[in-house]
């Protein structure tokens, strides 16, 4: 073959895909699990088929992707002498997939998806990433994931989030990400509360700009007032005026916030919407809804509902 014809071969290959990491079946060693392995094996295999153009090339290219304790435990059956060796690539990864693959991983995380519950206190997204994996490796019917997702809430989370879970319009999708704006709501009401009770919070707002105690309270509750009347009722539009369905579904579409009609964020972030005034001395933890500690404060009114759904 010329310098120009396997230039030109070259040219037509499809994209080299990443090599997998070698399995060794050693503990200390492989950085991923050998189903992860197997599987990597294959996408490489197939999207570079293109790359190895005979059986041998492809099971030389399986051989180089083992090592250290399974490159030992395989080699007896790539020997001629074996009674039944190892000639073709397919049966090759039939043979690792029989020798290495964990029969009780689904039983495992069956196991894990039983027991799964979230902690007061623990990250939402990281809980919620945890069940749709379980929740997949279970096979569990996507229908059903809403109402088993709740379950597993803590119970003033549920309480929060009661009117979406009672909105059959509002899917799985939809209701975590309801349930996510809520807990990230609250932990940044808490940063505040623990900034105000450290001394340097309690000074400056004791006397920042010379302000006396009393006048700083008054000024606080008049914020809190503002604050509790612009986050209750159905306020959508920029104009005060409620949305009608049509103006919701437009919104929705263009990924609108549907206060102030512009996009790049959602309606509770809006940064026309006043913030949100959370009393720096109540007791607000990482699950407890703020709405509880003062009602009216922080709620998820039926805007911030239709826009979690689209």
């Amino acid at each position: 073959m010329t310098q120009a014809t396997s230039a030109s071969v070259a040219a037509r290959r499809s994209g080299k895909v990443p090599d997998p990491p070698i399995f060794y079946n050693e503990e200390d060693r492989d950085t991923i699990t050998f189903e992860q392995w197997h599987r990597a094996v294959e996408n490489k295999l197939a999207v570079n088929a293109d790359h190895f153009l005979t059986d041998r090339a492809l099971q030389v290219y399986i051989e180089s992707r083992i090592g250290g304790t399974a490159k030992s435990e395989l080699s007896p059956y790539l020997r001629k002498t074996h009674p039944n060796p190892i000639t073709t690539p397919e049966r090759l990864m039939d043979h690792l997939w029989e020798q290495y693959f964990d029969p009780m991983t689904a039983q495992r995380s069956k196991d894990e998806y039983e027991d799964l519950r979230m902690k007061p206190g623990s990250e939402f997204l990281a809980f919620k990433n945890d069940f749709v994996r379980l929740a997949g490796e279970c096979g569990r019917p996507r229908a059903d994931w809403k109402d088993e997702f709740n379950r597993r809430l803590t119970p003033a989370l549920q309480r929060s989030l009661a009117h979406a879970f009672l909105d059959d319009s509002v899917d799985f999708d939809a209701y975590a990400r309801l349930g996510l704006q809520h807990t990230r709501i609250n932990k940044r009401a808490a940063a505040l509360q623990a900034a105000a009770r450290s001394p340097a919070g309690t000074l400056a707002g004791s006397h920042a700009g010379g302000s006396t105690p009393g006048k700083t309270n008054r000024h606080r509750g008049k914020r809190d007032d503002d604050s509790a009347a612009a986050t209750s009722g159905n306020s959508s539009a920029s104009n005060g005026k409620p949305l009608t369905p049509e103006e919701h579904r437009v919104l929705a579409r263009e990924g609108r916030c549907f206060r102030c009609r512009q996009k790049g964020h959602m309606s509770p972030d809006c940064p026309k919407k006043k913030e949100t005034a959370v009393n720096a001395t109540e007791d607000i933890s990482d699950d407890q809804p703020v709405a509880m500690q003062r009602p009216r404060r922080v709620q998820f009114d039926e805007d911030t509902i239709e826009e979690a759904k689209n």
